[in-house]
């Protein structure tokens, strides 16, 4: 019962996830971008198949699977993490002015 209980959660989780992202992305500006990174995998209409999205994502896994072992193991993940984060951080130094590294020596 408590593994149904769980694999149910983390559905309702994932399905929550992708209903709010449209209009997070939206909020901050990125419904555009969003959207002209699925043109790839759109077809003439502009929709996007189950087998498009599945495909989608399985690309991605692939970019982070580094071993192409079929597991995202903690330091795949981890490293994801840290490249997104530091993508993030230069993102923000840019919207601000520039991104000011700590100078060697300096005390903030």
């Amino acid at each position: 019962m408590s593994k149904r209980l769980m694999t149910l959660a983390a559905v309702s989780v994932a399905v929550i996830g992708l209903s709010a992202a449209p209009a997070l992305a939206d909020h901050h500006g990125g419904g555009e971008r969003a959207a002209k990174g699925w043109a790839s995998h759109a077809d003439e209409d502009g929709n996007i198949t189950k087998d498009d999205f599945l495909k989608f994502h399985a690309e991605r896994f692939d970019k982070m699977d580094t071993n192409n072992d079929g597991v995202l193991s903690a330091e795949e993940r981890k490293a994801v993490w840290e490249a997104r984060k530091e993508k993030m951080k230069e993102k923000r130094g840019e919207r601000r002015g520039g991104y000011k590294k700590k100078k060697e020596g300096s005390e903030e």
